[in-house]
């Protein structure tokens, strides 16, 4: 026990303590072991102990490290509140220690003895701060302890080196060190100005900044007081940061933490000089970086400003760090290079989503071509595929950076210098096509591809007639030669599966989706400067994909494939009759990304739009709505699209009956399990419930003329049922508002005469939003605030409808028919408010329920008071005692924040 190095063992052990205290004793005793241990210390000082001798500071050293410990471990308002006079006595005998002989030499080289410190220091403070009349107790006591001797040997501990202490422990010496003089300073530098409290603590800060990365982790908890230091002291400190994560990359992956810290600290000073300063070290340190840490450095660098707000930096400062990576040196050719340019690409893309005018990006097109470099250089030519295929998440990148640096040149092309840059890049395209012919295989340049791609579709979608006119890239002979390389490039793919597409490896079917891609996105405009028609395309398109269609989507690339195939069909109109069958199997298949699937229903929405009328209510009602589809997830997808897609008119001729469509979706979220649901699969009777239900909310929203009464009531009938048996109610609450919603705002005449069913379907929607109390009750499924809020706009729906509109030739009266519909709503709303009532008694809402709720319930009462000024005093009548009272709550409540009192 007689060195120093033995203690550190009590840092896990005191952390234990602390963690688990206030839970594990009782008040009585938390205090019982403070007073022992503070009687252990305050006998040492009042003694004048010499602490040379081992077993004074053996003694002193136990008690520090377990009062530091109970100390962390009081966090209870009470108990800090009732420990106050301790404190007051122990602060003073705990800075007692450094009056005495040896404590230089033994004591101050402990850590505990600065974490107790600290943590009375912090206990004290605040309580005996806001007792104090004047600002000049406060400075007075300020001065007091910054000139005091262990505020003195705290400031000493920094530059000390004890060879009894391992580096460990010596780091540990001083960051508890630097902590307690940041805490002190925190607190009295705004007192006494600089001749005073403020001065001292400048200079203890600056003493703590010159620490520089040890300095980091006290400065980070008041970055404040790094804030007014001298400039080239931050500076420092930022640099020995960067530094030391840049060392500690090749060890862990949280190197940047403490970076990211310091930086999201100095964004809440919300000073710009500041965070100037960190982006200029960062792009200096950046640049400087040797070549042995560059990458490792690299890392660091584009995680920590990955995790920031890219928003908070000035334009400035987005473009300088924009303008640096773009000008970094190509990585490896390995793995690991290949992931350093994504992780590049990934913050260049963050930056450029955000104005960037002056940057390279933007000011010169070969930005563009230098990162397609890069990606068709980054790794060697005997590379394996799966190396190739992960500079895909690389070559997307990309394509949205182009987007963003396209979408600023064709919105500012009124400027010459941004119709020379739409030159540069038509000239690069020129060259580019040119080269690939010679090469024979277009493919062969992912990224230029890629490029290619989407800056022709931006050009013919968003440049002027003039401004094309001037661009190379659309002269005829190069158009057509584009086109007819992607068209080859099919055709070779196509020969190539001929055999089995299944041989292919995932390479060459990636691609092949992307050559397609780069068809898709062809601009009709652009084939006819091809000296193309787009039928004559569409012909040669359909005969390329002959063998190209995955059967199968055992993995993301085949999947990519057929979505992409799909949506050329789509858009040519080929085979349109198989359209349906197609997207059933991308979406029923779990390979698609939820982009893919969007894709493809977006896709399909648009194609059902074209078809003849005789197609339409074939697909519709023989193919995607018939009962045994109703299983079927995807097949109610593609249904909504096409009731999206079908118009009243379509059924003029036709002996279909649009309402068919209503009842269908009405059996598919019912819960009649023996009409379809007995071999549904597992875990999809709650995705076919939900698309159901959102079909209905489509229909109620925006056809009306496949609505009828008895619809109408089958609707209300079902939603019942749902939410009195079906396990998944909780999960369809938001969709049965919606369905719900839309008949109170479409369809709410043909609910008169109905209310009395609505008023049911309400209070079985109130009793989902409680959580029950009492055993002998069922607890549904808890809710949260969002489904409060739909609920509660449903009832400002039904009890305050919006104004209605009247094409008669009669004037209006003086009381609006939205004001009767009021009035009518009001003779209902009585019983869903007695329903409130009771459910507050025997339920509980979740938290925030509540607050989330009353604007429907203010609506309901106010709903009452239009029918009747005495509803609330009958209702009241009715009503036991404890309803009573909360009926009275809800009703001070609505008088005094939710009644409309008028100007």
């Amino acid at each position: 026990m007689q060195s120093i190095r033995g203690w550190s063992v009590w840092d896990s052990v005191g952390d234990a303590l602390a963690e688990t205290l206030e839970n594990s004793l009782s008040g009585d005793t938390i205090l019982e072991l403070l007073d022992r241990y503070s009687t252990i210390i305050q006998q040492t000082t009042d003694s004048q102990a010499n602490l040379k001798e081992s077993e004074k500071s053996t003694q002193l050293r136990a008690a520090l490290c377990v009062l530091g410990s109970l100390l962390r471990g009081i966090r209870s308002d009470a108990l800090i509140s009732s420990i106050q006079l301790r404190l007051d006595i122990l602060l003073g005998t705990v800075l007692g220690i450094a009056e005495l002989k040896g404590f230089k030499t033994t004591i101050a080289s402990d850590c505990h003895y600065w974490r107790s410190l600290t943590r009375v220091f912090e206990l004290w403070y605040p309580h005996w701060a806001s007792k104090q009349a004047d600002r000049q107790s406060v400075t007075s006591m300020g001065a007091s302890l910054l000139s005091n001797k262990a505020f003195k040997s705290a400031l000493s501990q920094f530059d000390m080196e004890d060879s009894e202490l391992t580096l460990g422990d010596q780091a540990r010496l001083r960051h508890s060190a630097q902590t307690y003089v940041a805490t002190l300073c925190q607190c009295f530098g705004q007192y006494g100005g600089e001749a005073g409290c403020a001065g001292l603590c400048t200079k203890a800060i600056e003493r703590v900044a010159e620490q520089k990365a040890s300095a980091a982790d006290a400065l980070v908890r008041f970055p404040s007081l790094l804030a007014t230091v001298q400039s080239d002291l931050r500076k420092g400190v930022m640099e020995a940061l960067f530094q030391a994560a840049a060392v500690r990359a090749s060890i862990d992956n949280d190197s940047a933490t403490q970076l990211q810290a310091v930086l999201h600290s100095f964004q809440g000073l919300n000073k710009t000089a500041i965070l100037e300063e960190f982006a200029t070290v960062a792009i200096q340190e950046l640049k400087t970086a040797s070549k042995s840490t560059s990458a490792r450095y690299e890392a660091v660098f584009t995680s920590t400003m990955a995790n920031i707000d890219a928003a908070s930096l000035d334009q400035t400062q987005r473009t300088n760090i924009l303008d640096t990576v773009l000008g970094l040196p190509p990585p490896k050719q390995d793995q690991a290079g290949i992931l350093q340019l994504r992780d590049r690409l990934a913050l260049v893309l963050k930056l450029a989503s955000l104005p960037c005018q002056d940057s390279r990006l933007l000011t010169d097109a070969t930005a563009l071509w230098d990162i397609v470099g890069m990606l068709e250089h980054g790794i060697t030519p005997d590379a394996q595929d799966e190396s190739r295929l992960d500079l895909l998440d690389s070559i997307r990148l990309l394509e949205e950076i182009s987007k963003r640096a396209l979408r600023s040149w064709l919105g500012t092309q009124d400027r010459e210098k941004s119709r020379e840059l739409l030159l540069q890049m038509s000239k690069r395209i020129k060259d580019r096509v040119k080269t690939e012919k010679k090469a024979g295989k277009l493919s062969a340049g992912r990224a230029g591809l890629a490029l290619v791609k989407v800056a022709i579709a931006m050009i013919e979608n968003g440049a002027r007639e003039a401004t094309k006119e001037t661009l190379v890239h659309r002269e005829a002979k190069i158009a057509r030669a584009y086109v007819d390389m992607l068209a080859a490039d099919v055709e070779a793919f196509s020969s190539s599966a001929r055999n089995d597409l299944a041989d292919l490896s995932d390479l060459d079917i990636s691609n092949c989706a992307s050559v397609l891609a780069a068809l898709l996105e062809l601009p009709d405009t652009f084939l006819i400067a091809a000296g193309m028609e787009p039928p004559e395309h569409a012909k040669r398109v359909s005969i390329a994909l002959n063998h190209v269609r995955p059967l199968s989507m055992e993995s993301i690339h085949r999947s990519r494939l057929a979505v992409t195939v799909f949506r050329l069909e789509a858009k040519y109109m080929l085979n349109k009759e198989l359209l349906s069958a197609t997207a059933i199997g991308i979406i029923e298949s779990e390979q698609p990304s939820a982009k893919e699937q969007a894709d493809v229903l977006a896709t399909y929405e648009q194609s059902f739009a074209k078809f003849d009328v005789d197609l339409k209510l074939q697909v519709a009602f023989d193919v995607l709505t018939m009962p045994p589809c109703l299983k079927s997830f995807g097949f109610l997808l593609l249904a909504r699209a096409a009731i999206r897609g079908l118009t009243k008119e379509d059924f003029d001729n036709s002996s279909r009956l649009p309402t068919t469509l209503l009842h269908r979706n009405l059996q598919a979220a019912s819960q009649d399990k023996g009409f379809f649901l007995a071999d549904i699969k597992p875990g999809d009777e709650l995705l076919v419930r939900r698309a159901a239900l959102q079909n209905l909310a489509i229909i109620f929203k925006e056809k009306p003329f496949m609505v009828n009464q008895y619809g109408i009531e089958q609707t209300l009938h079902t939603l019942q049922s749902l939410l009195t048996t079906c396990q998944f109610a909780g999960a369809l609450y938001l969709d049965m508002t919606q369905v719900l919603n839309a008949l109170f705002l479409h369809h709410r005449s043909r609910l008169r005469g109905r209310f009395h069913l609505v008023i049911s379907l309400l209070q079985s929607l109130l009793t989902h939003l409680f959580r029950a109390t009492t055993l002998s009750s069922p607890t549904p499924v808890e809710l949260s605030i969002r489904q409060a809020r739909a609920l509660a706009r449903l009832l400002e729906s039904f009890s305050n409808p919006p104004p209605l509109r009247h094409h008669r030739g009669k004037a209006s009266d003086l009381v609006d028919e939205s004001r009767k519909a009021q009035a009518h709503a009001g003779q209902f709303t009585q019983y869903l408010l007695h329903h409130y009532c009771a459910q507050v008694l025997t339920g509980s809402l979740g938290e925030g329920a509540r607050e989330a709720l009353l604007p429907g319930l203010w609506a309901v009462i106010e709903a009452m008071e239009v029918y009747s000024s005495d509803a609330i005093k009958s209702l009241s009548a009715a009503v036991n005692n404890s309803e009573r009272a909360v009926l009275r709550s809800v009703y001070d409540d609505w008088k005094r924040f939710g009644k409309w009192e008028g100007l």
